[in-house]
Formats: structure tokens, sequence, C-alpha cells
């Protein structure tokens, strides 16, 4: 039997698509936490994010933050939450790596948060002396340079070393 979001993504299953690429399909979701929750999918199988691509995934995220602009933009919701699930214990409920776009309203009651822990420092520095090495393996690059940002009150102009040019539309973030 297919995947639950392989058939959304496939268009065996109706759902609201606002938009959809070659990498990723963004569709309303059928059970929102609140009022423009939006599911960003990647169009081929992955169990979790762990699963996709390094290139696919910078691409999904990117189409999350703007899925996000556009949210905040029409709904004119005080925040967004943009999660990524992986595993059943982080919430994951199906086998398909999916990013959640949850807009966030005043007295909206979604509970996303943990109670802060005091943690011994000799512990902090134990994790810390793990994770260091095994970060650095991990060869991880920076993509090209932005040589020049101009900003004016509508949009954020984003110029790269290879002398592309970026626009970005700025949200506006209503105040509570």
């Amino acid at each position: 039997m297919e995947c639950l979001f392989c058939a959304i993504v496939n268009k065996k299953i109706p759902s609201k698509i606002v938009y959809e690429d070659n990498i990723c399909v963004v569709v309303l979701d059928i059970a929102p936490a609140s009022l423009g929750h939006m599911l960003v999918i990647p169009r081929k199988h992955y169990e979790t994010s762990f699963h996709i691509p390094d290139d696919e995934y910078e691409h999904i995220m990117n189409v999350a933050r703007k899925a996000a602009m556009v949210v905040m933009k029409v709904n004119k919701c005080l925040g967004v939450n943009i999660i990524d699930r992986i595993g059943e214990y982080a919430g994951q409920k199906f086998p398909h790596a999916t990013i959640h776009v949850i807009p966030r309203y005043k007295d909206d009651k979604i509970m996303i948060g943990w109670q802060p822990k005091k943690v011994d420092e000799g512990i902090l520095d134990g994790l810390a002396s793990k994770f260091k090495p095994i970060f650095s393996s991990l060869n991880i690059k920076v993509k090209k340079k932005v040589v020049e940002v101009k900003k004016s009150k509508e949009e954020i102009k984003v110029k790269k070393k290879d002398k592309k040019e970026i626009i970005y539309l700025k949200p506006k973030i209503p105040k509570p």
C-alpha cells in the first residue's frame, strides 16, 4: 500500500495544494494545529529528514520558511513554528519526512515547549567534548558568501559572491 504522504504528493488523495515544485509539495493540513497550518512534503519518499540529501533538505526548509512568510502576511498571525519531527518520540506519526509550518496566534493554546532543566557544567563539558569531533568530521560547507545586503520597507535584497541577487519579502509581524 502506498504511503499516505506519497499518495498526497501523487494526487491520489485530494488535498489543498498551495505550492509545488519538482522537490516538494506544500499542502494545508486537514487536521491543523491552527488556521493556516501547512505541511511541506518531499516528493520522494524519505522516512525522516535524516534520509534527505542535503541540497534537497535545504530547498525544503527554504520553502518552509517562505510558507511561514506567506501565512504571516495572509493570516496576520503573531508567529510561526517550523517543525521537523524525526521519530515517534518526537511526534512523527507517519514514516514520511514532513515539515510542519504552524501559525501562532494569541491564546492559541498550542503547546510546544519544555521545562528547562539545570545541568551540571561537567556533564555539558562531557557532551561538548563528544560532539565537537563528530561535527569536525561532517565536513559542513558554507554556501556562497553574501557580499551586500540592502533593506527597504518591503524587501531585503541580497547580492551573493556569484553576482546573483535574491529578493526576500519582509513579513510584517503584528504586535500582540
